[in-house]
């Protein structure tokens, strides 16, 4: 097995949340995405996507954090990360599908304007070069990097989390855990997300009436698995999401 990753992309700390749980030991490719590592010819005819990450087992390529997540639930059963029940199942799915319904693109907004701005415009933009773009993807990154936290796509992706905070803090009010009361791949979806709220110094977001949200937090950091986050955490980038001016 083998498994290409980031150390702070937030895709790939999931995959490593279930690969950590599942107890499993791949051969490890660190890709420093600020040089490139992923839009080289041959990372792209891995994933065409040039992004993290990406899961070679048993001489297949799966690619999606998402997919590689279940994927490796299914293969190696051992922890099970999701319920029997079909019905169980369907609400730990709701979870899991959020952040490619749209949380990613939030926490990208949000990560870029108030971490991840200076450091691109004092590269001179060379961490964009050659990436693979989205349509209207140019304009809302120019928009982040010439007004930061006043940008239009700062505001989106703020309220995109608030939204979901409010869905995480009602859910957390009734278990222990998302998908209920056992720890499952829905928790693994969300965590990282939270994560970065919590290094952008953004967990005032669930102070009150969301408080479940930091005792979840709290529960999952805890757990052996969370290993896959806080040994891989770069503390250059740790201290970029506190350098700036806070919201």
């Amino acid at each position: 097995m083998e498994f290409y990753h980031n150390n702070m992309s937030v895709c790939a700390q999931k995959v490593r949340l279930v690969i950590a749980e599942k107890n499993l030991a791949p051969t490890e490719h660190h890709k420093m995405l600020r040089n490139g590592d992923t839009h080289t010819a041959e990372y792209l005819r891995l994933n065409p996507k040039g992004v993290v990450p990406t899961l070679i087992d048993k001489g297949q390529v799966i690619v999606e954090s998402t997919i590689i997540c279940e994927y490796l639930d299914e293969a190696y059963p051992q922890n099970r990360l999701m319920p029997e029940d079909p019905t169980a199942r369907a609400k730990v799915r709701w979870w899991t599908q959020l952040p490619d319904a749209g949380l990613h693109q939030a926490c990208g907004f949000v990560s870029t304007a108030i971490a991840w701005r200076k450091q691109i415009l004092a590269a001179g933009g060379v961490q964009l070069q050659g990436r693979p773009r989205k349509a209207g993807g140019g304009h809302a990154i120019s928009d982040l990097l010439q007004r930061g936290v006043e940008s239009e796509h700062c505001v989106r992706g703020l309220l995109a989390y608030d939204d979901c905070l409010s869905d995480m803090a009602t859910a957390l009010q009734q278990h222990a855990w998302l998908g209920g009361d056992q720890y499952t791949l829905a928790d693994v979806a969300m965590l990282p997300y939270i994560q970065r709220l919590a290094h952008l110094s953004l967990d005032w977001m669930w102070d009150d009436e969301r408080s479940a949200i930091q005792g979840w937090f709290e529960r999952c950091c805890a757990r052996e698995n969370y290993r896959a986050i806080s040994d891989y955490l770069e503390p250059t980038y740790v201290a970029l999401c506190n350098s700036e001016g806070r919201i």
